[in-house]
């Protein structure tokens, strides 16, 4: 280890031991060898870009002996260079071998100066929850958008941690727990739900890069299923604006306990110029407006009916509009009043349903025009029996 190197335990927050250290070696491609003294555990990776010469890394057999640190911090520097990221972030890998690590660096003047904001330290935290929960939501229900985070999103967060910052920039680390892999082949069994949320974060801010390199912000809302919806864009474009002119680095440090897609190994680092703020929300008004403009199929009892064809004959028109305006539960319990304009035999039906308190269901995109919900080109009425 380098005299200027940082002890293991100041890279990490805490001690590392050799127990965690040999298992992250294990799990990321090394093998034990055999050596005659017994003290020491020694380690050899093959082939690595081309070369001939396998790697070899030497660790103490006991966290008890003197030199167990420096070989420690050895395997550390070796393990950074081989993977191309700082020794920090392997030190953190290893501190939690069974967690990924969402790492979010500040890269701008408050950060070089030594510190953010305590109140915008404090939102970006929540933001940050806010994007984790809501990448839960979509990874269980993909869904453009959602009026509010669903219970799925709360409980995923809740098992997350608020890990160690770093030194050298400023920002922040979130653990999300994934679980030891199965006995048998993990490349044989589904990742887990957590890897899933932060595998798609991390896509998604993938796609964000190449859709500003093709000034496309389509591509966003055609990949939302796989990446960002409208609420993850509102919440990273909510967080640039925060940084004060700072740019944003996203980067995920997965547990090797599950294999990782090629291309998502691809994204080391992610970073976010302030310029993706707008583009974000671009992103995300059009997931907004696809979610609204989806074919849905409501039901719930009338509570109001609006018709003109009560006006005299001099000011009827041959086609009276006649407006049901109908309470809807939606899936994710929020309460919509929405109008519906009907023919005159549905209008009927409704007018029916709603003397006797009654359900009705009818089929339509639903849009907010003004102040009000309507159902566009509603279709397939009909009054629910009684329950």
């Amino acid at each position: 280890m380098s005299p200027n190197s940082l002890t293991p335990s100041q890279l990490s927050g805490v001690p590392l031991r050799v127990h965690d250290l040999a298992l992250y070696l294990r799990k990321t491609g090394w093998q034990r060898v055999h050596h005659p003294n017994q003290r020491l555990l020694v380690f050899e990776h093959g082939i690595i870009n081309g070369t001939e010469q396998p790697l070899r890394t030497v660790l103490a057999s006991s966290d008890d002996y003197a030199d167990s640190p420096e070989l420690i911090g050895n395997a550390l520097d070796l393990l950074a260079e081989v993977q191309g990221v700082d020794v920090q972030q392997i030190a953190r890998a290893v501190h939690a071998i069974d967690r990924d690590i969402l790492s979010v660096r500040f890269l701008g003047p408050q950060a070089s100066s030594g510190g953010l904001r305590l109140d915008t330290a404090t939102t970006v935290v929540l933001q940050l929850r806010d994007l984790l929960a809501y990448a839960a939501c979509v990874e269980e229900y993909p869904r453009p958008y959602f009026p509010r985070a669903t219970s799925i999103g709360r409980k995923y967060t809740e098992s997350c941690v608020f890990g160690h910052t770093f030194p050298g920039s400023f920002g922040f680390t979130i653990e999300s727990p994934t679980g030891p892999a199965p006995f048998s082949d993990s490349n044989d069994s589904p990742p887990p739900f957590e890897r899933r949320v932060m595998t798609r974060v991390l896509r998604g801010i993938g796609d964000l890069r190449q859709a500003i390199l093709s000034g496309e912000p389509e591509m966003l809302v055609q990949r939302y299923e796989a990446g960002l919806n409208a609420n993850m864009c509102e919440l990273l474009e909510e967080t640039l604006k925060q940084a004060d002119d700072a740019e944003m680095e996203y980067s995920v440090l997965w547990s090797p306990e599950w294999p990782v897609p090629p291309e998502i190994q691809e994204l080391h680092a992610v970073r976010l110029q302030p310029s993706a703020a707008a583009f974000l929300g671009a992103a995300a008004r059009q997931l907004r407006r696809l979610e609204e403009s989806r074919t849905r199929q409501i039901s719930g009892r009338v509570v109001a009916l609006q018709s003109d064809a009560s006006a005299s004959d001099d000011e009827r028109t041959e086609d009276p509009e006649q407006v049901a305006t109908i309470l809807w539960e939606e899936q994710r319990g929020r309460k919509l009043r929405v109008r519906v304009a009907l023919e005159h035999p549905d209008y009927i039906l409704a007018c029916d349903a709603h003397k006797v308190g009654q359900e009705v269901r009818v089929t339509g995109r639903l849009e907010k025009v003004g102040k009000f919900w309507t159902l566009m080109a509603p279709s397939q009425f009909e009054v629910l029996p009684p329950r």
